[in-house]
């Protein structure tokens, strides 16, 4: 059963894959520039988010990230 899910699950996957292609292709672009724009021009800035109240906390672990 999970063998048969998996291969459904993956050939909706490669459509996907195929058609995001064929829109970047059309545009004439690469692909990873073309996924590029789509995830800039569908970001939010954090600053946006605080203000909007839809973001209460963020755990940093990075320490250059983190105020002194």
């Amino acid at each position: 059963m999970e063998v048969r899910v998996s291969k459904l699950l993956l050939s909706e996957v490669i459509k996907v894959f195929k058609k995001i292609n064929l829109e970047a292709e059309k545009q004439g672009k690469k692909l990873s520039n073309y996924l590029d724009e789509k995830v800039k021009s569908s970001s939010v800035p954090l600053k946006d988010l605080v203000k909007k109240d839809q973001l209460e906390s963020i755990t940093l672990k990075h320490k250059d990230f983190k105020r002194a």
